[in-house]
């Protein structure tokens, strides 16, 4: 048999790669200095946009904030200890009891668990209306699973612009 040429990849999380051949090139320093910056990044499944994980105004990121899909990566929040790992769609606003802060609701799209997300200042404000807009349309499913968890989507355009950006 003939030898087979197979070049050999590392891959990531977010499927980027570095074949053998590029991880010769990067010094010890350049590799470490790789390695860090994918730790402090990922790229979304949904949009494809590469997000930084750390921002000001946020030190946990769990969501993009182009498109503000999210992955099922929880069991109980932080823990990162789902299996799922199946793309949570965001679909509607809803405010947190405590503080009426903004909160994003997603549903897995692989196993249906609903999950809520604060907003930070560096997510998309039209993606987030637009996530408002289509909230108004829901199927009667879905509403019944969002009054099953507890939740209470937010109907107020007024209201939820007023919190967005500020009394007028």
């Amino acid at each position: 048999m003939g030898s087979q040429n197979f070049k050999k990849k590392k891959f990531f999380d977010d499927d980027s790669f570095l074949s053998r051949k590029d991880t010769k090139k990067i010094s010890k320093k350049g590799k470490k200095m790789f390695l860090q910056l994918r730790a402090e990044t990922f790229r979304c499944k949904h949009c494809k946009k590469e997000v930084f994980l750390d921002s000001s105004s946020t030190k946990h990121r769990n969501h993009c904030p182009y498109c503000l899909y999210s992955l099922h990566v929880d069991i109980s929040p932080g823990d990162r200890k789902s299996e799922c790992h199946g793309s949570m769609k965001p679909f509607g606003l809803s405010l947190k009891i405590d503080g009426g802060e903004v909160m994003i609701v997603h549903i897995c799209q692989k196993c249906e668990k609903l999950n809520i997300n604060r907003i930070s200042s560096e997510d998309d404000e039209q993606a987030i209306m637009n996530i408002f807009y289509e909230s108004q349309n829901l199927n009667d499913d879905l509403l019944k699973n969002i009054k099953n968890n507890g939740l209470i989507l937010i109907h107020d355009e007024e209201k939820i612009r007023e919190l967005l950006y500020g009394k007028k």
